[in-house]
């Protein structure tokens, strides 16, 4: 199963992120990073959710987080790290 891990740095930046969100319904979009053979196989940004299904959005401790991607064989997951400000996404090893 595809997980999805939260750091506890990374949920104060997006907590801090999303309180200042116009957005009624804040979340964490992730994604696969281009090109494909960049350092880390996954990216993420903030995204407004207004018009996404609910069914469609998992909850990661009180975070809203959207999958645009197909999980492979091989991997366990994304961990989502708060590094010099900046929200990081990097395969659960």
């Amino acid at each position: 199963m595809f997980r999805v891990q939260i750091t506890p740095q990374a949920r104060a930046a997006l907590e801090k992120r999303m309180a200042a969100c116009a957005s009624t319904r804040p979340g964490l979009l992730v994604h696969r990073a281009a090109p494909p053979d960049s350092r880390s196989a996954f990216a993420c940004q903030l995204a407004c959710f207004e018009t996404y299904p609910e069914n469609e959005l998992l909850d990661v401790d009180g975070v809203r987080v959207y999958l645009v991607l197909v999980p492979r064989a091989n991997e366990k997951g994304v961990r989502i790290e708060c590094r010099k400000g900046s929200l990081r996404a990097e395969r659960i090893p």
